[in-house]
């Protein structure tokens, strides 16, 4: 009896620890997600950039979460996403069934209090950033102006779309106006999404737009727009592109170029709501990452022109504290220039 009780407490004990080992090694989370929904909530309106990696994700990141969830999306574009962030702060529930993609340009409205901001961009459980983009200003093919000095010198007003203050694109042709062109005229399309900015364009309708690059590459390559300025971030095919920032000698202009191009590197950021359990965000965290260099995921990218490029939750953070701290002086800039 003493032997049959000695190995017992022998299976006993081998059991508790090979529990103890799936417990702390996340395997456990597998039958959380089992059965369940992650929903997406997009802060930009169908067609966006916002909404086209959404459902990239949507497709592809369910395989890389235990469980195997499905993803379904939901749009919330009012207010240049502001009221996506505001329902994903404070409404969701921080259980990782509910994530949010937001507006990168709130940032500054958050930096100047803007009134209806609702939440802290560095509250947020970030999951990181999908994609970063390039900002080029782009005018139509058939006007005269070759480059951007051509172009800052022509005497009257040339109109520019653009979707509202809080888009970083719009935020580009507004610092270009003030520091760089005082021929720049900007025509407000609110809530219209890139390609419908490119369609004012060629339409005739305005004479020029900035936005990101991958949604102005098919009418450039056919010669419809033309770019003539940029951000910092580049590719081979922009990289003989101007600089804002470097056609600049004001020391507050350049400042506030150079905190729109660092929300250029976050461009497509996924967050859920302050609170998550560590253990379930380090698990969408680990999801996001893998997903990004997942071949069949990039292949798709590629086909629909969306760039990928992954930025850490933590690396996302550290890139939202630095905007955010930031001395009286730009924020007296963003109050006074960029008119959020």
């Amino acid at each position: 009896m003493k032997r049959y009780g000695w190995r017992a407490a022998m299976y006993a004990v081998v059991s508790f620890f090979i529990i103890l080992t799936i417990f702390s090694s996340g395997l456990w989370a597998a039958p959380y997600y089992q059965g369940k929904k992650i929903k997406i909530i997009v802060g930009g309106p169908p067609g966006s950039g916002f909404d086209n990696v959404s459902r990239l994700l949507a497709k592809h990141l369910p395989k890389y979460v235990p469980g195997n969830p499905k993803i379904i999306i939901e749009h919330q574009p009012t207010a240049s996403s502001m009221v996506a962030a505001n329902y994903v702060f404070n409404v969701v529930k921080p259980d990782g069934l509910t994530v949010g993609t937001i507006n990168p340009g709130l940032l500054l409205g958050q930096l100047i209090k803007m009134e209806g901001i609702k939440f802290d961009f560095s509250q947020f459980t970030w999951l990181g950033s999908v994609s970063s983009e390039i900002t080029l200003l782009c005018i139509r093919g058939n006007l005269p102006y070759k480059t951007f000095d051509e172009f800052r010198k022509v005497k009257e007003k040339i109109p520019i779309a653009g979707a509202g203050p809080v888009s970083r694109s719009t935020q580009f042709s507004i610092l270009a106006e003030n520091f760089l062109s005082q021929n720049i005229k900007i025509i407000y399309y609110a809530g219209t999404p890139p390609p419908g900015l490119v369609m004012k364009v060629e339409s005739g309708e305005t004479d020029g737009t900035a936005t990101a690059y991958s949604f102005l590459k098919p009418a450039i390559d056919r010669g419809a727009l033309r770019p003539i300025l940029r951000g910092r971030n580049s590719n081979p095919a922009t990289k003989y592109l101007p600089v804002d920032e470097d056609l600049t000698t004001d020391k507050i202009g350049k400042q506030l170029m150079a905190i729109r191009s660092i929300m250029d590197n976050l461009s497509r950021p996924f967050v859920a709501p302050p609170g998550m359990r560590k253990e379930t965000a380090d698990i969408l965290r680990k999801a996001f990452g893998d997903v990004s260099k997942d071949p069949l995921f990039l292949k798709d990218a590629e086909r629909q022109g969306t760039p990928v490029e992954y930025t850490s939750a933590e690396k996302s953070l550290n890139e939202i504290k630095r905007i955010l701290n930031q001395p009286p002086e730009v924020v007296e800039g963003v109050k006074k220039y960029l008119k959020i």
